[in-house]
Order: C-alpha cells, then sequence, then structure tokens
C-alpha cells in the first residue's frame, strides 16, 4: 500500500505544480513567448488538457526561448538524441519525494524491512542442514546425498543474482521484491511437498534462484536512501543482523529436526509463514527506492496531464531500445567479473561460505 500511496503523492504533486504556473499565469496576464503566447485568459484545465498535446516553441533553434513549462522546479529544457527540445523531468530542490529526502523514520523503516527479507531467504538457505537425517531415511539417501539440499539451494544464489540486479535496475526495486519473495513462497511449498528426493533438490535450487533477488537488491536500495556517510551505519546494520540468518536458520531447524512429534517438512513451512510475514510488511510499508524509476513515473504524470509527450527523463531522452537497454543492464555482472578486485573479494567469500556451511552440515 505504501508504494501505491508514493505513486498518488508524486501524482498530485505534479497536478499541484501545474495547478500553481496556471493559477500564475491567470493572475499576471502577461503575454509570453513560446507555448501560452496571447493566451492570458486560458484557466488551470488548459494546462492539463489535450489543446496544447501538439504546441511546440515557437523559435525551436533558441536555446533562451521561455516557456511556462521551463518554469516549473525540477523542469529544465533540454536536447535529445535526435538534438530535439525536451523537458527534462529532475527532482525539485530538497524535493520530499526523492528517497534521499526522506524522513529518517521512512529510511529506517526501509533498512528493517530489508533486514527481515535478508533473514527469511539466508535462513532458508541453512535450515535444512538441520533436518538432513529424518529427510535421508524418507528418500532412502545418504546423508551426503541430503546434504545437497543445502548445497544446491547456494549455486541457486550464485546463478540468480545474475538476473534479479540487472532487472531491478531496470523495472525497479520495489516489484523485485514482491515478485522475488511471491514466487520463492510458492517454491517453499514445492520443497516442502516434495514427494521424493529429485523433487526436493529441484525445488531446493529454484528457491535459491529467486531467493537471491533481495540479497542482490538490497545493496543498491540502501544507497538509494543513504548518502555515503550514512552508508557506514546504514549498510553494516543490514549486514550484521540480516545476514545472521545462516546461524539462526540450524537454531529454528534444529527444534525440528530432532522432535518426533512434527515432521521434518515444518522447516519449510516455518519460513514460509516467516516468508509471507515479510511479503506483507513489503506490501504494507515498503515504498519504491529507484530515483531514475521514480523520476519516470512523474514524467508520465506530466505527460498524461498535460498531454504534452516532451515530458522525460534524460534516460528515456537517450533513445536507447529496449534490446540495448537490457544488453547493457545484463551485461554488467559479466564485465564486472573480470576486475581483480571483485574477482578476489568473490573468491574470498567462496572460501567463507564453503567453510561456514560445511560446519552447518557437519
Amino acid at each position: 500500500m505504501a508504494f501505491f500511496f508514493q505513486l498518488r503523492a508524486l501524482k498530485k504533486r505534479v497536478q499541484e505544480q501545474l495547478d500553481h504556473i496556471a493559477d500564475e499565469e491567470k493572475t499576471t496576464a502577461t503575454p509570453t513567448t513560446g507555448r501560452l503566447s496571447g493566451q492570458t485568459e486560458r484557466d488551470s484545465t488548459d494546462l492539463t488538457g489535450s489543446a496544447i498535446e501538439n504546441e511546440k516553441p515557437e523559435d525551436d533553434n533558441d536555446d533562451n526561448t521561455h516557456d511556462v513549462y521551463s518554469t516549473i522546479p525540477g523542469i529544465s529544457v533540454q536536447r535529445d538524441h535526435k538534438d530535439e527540445k525536451y523537458y527534462q523531468v529532475n527532482w525539485e530542490e530538497d524535493d520530499q519525494q526523492n528517497p534521499h529526502n526522506w524522513t529518517t523514520s521512512v529510511r529506517l523503516r526501509t533498512t528493517f524491512i530489508l533486514i527481515g527479507i535478508a533473514f527469511v531467504v539466508t535462513a532458508s538457505s541453512s535450515i535444512d542442514a538441520t533436518i538432513a537425517m529424518p529427510a535421508m531415511k524418507e528418500f532412502h539417501v545418504s546423508q551426503v546425498a541430503e546434504s545437497l539440499a543445502v548445497a544446491i539451494f547456494l549455486i541457486g544464489f550464485g546463478l540468480g543474482a545474475l538476473i534479479s540486479s540487472p532487472a531491478s535496475e531496470l523495472i525497479g526495486r520495489y516489484p523485485v521484491y514482491l515478485g522475488a519473495l511471491s514466487i520463492f513462497g510458492c517454491f517453499l511449498v514445492g520443497a516442502g511437498l516434495a514427494p521424493n528426493f529429485g523433487a526436493q533438490i529441484a525445488f531446493r535450487f529454484l528457491c535459491g534462484l529467486v531467493a537471491s533477488a533481495p540479497l542482490t537488491v538490497a545493496g543498491g536500495t540502501l544507497s538509494d536512501i543513504f548518502n555515503p556517510k550514512e552508508k557506514t551505519w546504514g549498510f553494516p546494520a543490514f549486514g550484521i543482523i540480516g545476514f545472521g540468518g545462516p546461524t539462526l536458520g540450524p537454531v529454528i531447524g534444529a527444534y525440528i529436526g530432532y522432535s518426533p512429534h512434527i515432521s521434518w517438512r515444518w522447516s519449510e513451512w516455518i519460513m514460509l509463514v516467516i516468508n509471507g510475514l515479510v511479503i506483507l510488511l513489503v506490501i504494507g510499508l515498503m515504498r519504491e527506492t529507484l530515483a531514475p524509476r521514480l523520476l519516470k513515473y512523474k514524467a508520465a504524470y506530466f505527460r498524461k496531464l498535460t498531454g504534452n509527450e516532451r515530458f522525460m527523463t534524460g534516460q528515456e531522452a537517450a533513445g536507447e531500445t529496449t534490446a540495448q537497454v537490457l544488453k547493457t543492464s545484463f551485461a554488467k555482472p559479466f564485465l564486472l567479473s573480470v576486475e581483480p578486485i571483485v574477482l578476489a573479494f568473490t573468491l574470498y567469500l567462496v572460501v567463507v561460505y564453503i567453510i561456514l556451511f560445511t560446519f552447518l552440515d557437519g
């Protein structure tokens, strides 16, 4: 709900800006050069209607040409990839819709939700380590084979990150969180109802594949809402608590794996319940944090309320095709993989995860 209230507030602000310049145009009754030249009696509805849909500044070659839309805070006249003028949509000064300018309470709330998301997906990765004995007996496999339930989850983690992180740059953070957690819940159901060992391993892999999305996107979300100074405490607070899941997962699972009164499948059901609670938090309290995506929503509202298609963000004015955008976004992880510092740090994390999860399975 918070996301939809956020969009409504964004649209309301756009409407207020248009109404404000309409009121100014009526009260001053001063002819201007450009879009509203000679139309001093126009009311506010004219500024947001279709009557000016296809109008252009009188002198498209004059960079000093003045029109009323350029006076809106956050709007500037620029030239696109075709060297045509357009209205570039940006943030106002101290714009409260800009995630960097959100109140401290809203940013802390977002951080706590991210911690909850990180906990549920990381705890799910290790909780099966404690139910290996009863699971292997039911499926008639060895303990080494059953340990794949944990290992295959981590493999899914690695592969899913190549998709989810670029996707968040295209469609926004909020849809990725909500979509990934919802699909993750469906695969938890599959793992919990697995009739045989093969089905369990397959669903555990799919769980890891979609569970990587919240982890890889979380860093971008924190960067969206915190400035460089604030990140020095924002990232550690998220990392220390959120990534405690791999150690807390077996603590939860220990009460299931060694209990004669409850099935080992409850390890999946408990994580499903926690995942459902986190989804409710995301739906109810989380907002979109990706500024370029919010600016696209803002530009779309300007186009809708004015009927003028020349309101665009800088990215939209660049004129990139969908194929070019996809290629750029999804190629980034592979480009980073050849950077020495990234490669070295990744290998270090691989060793850490191997040691940690080997102890858990042991």
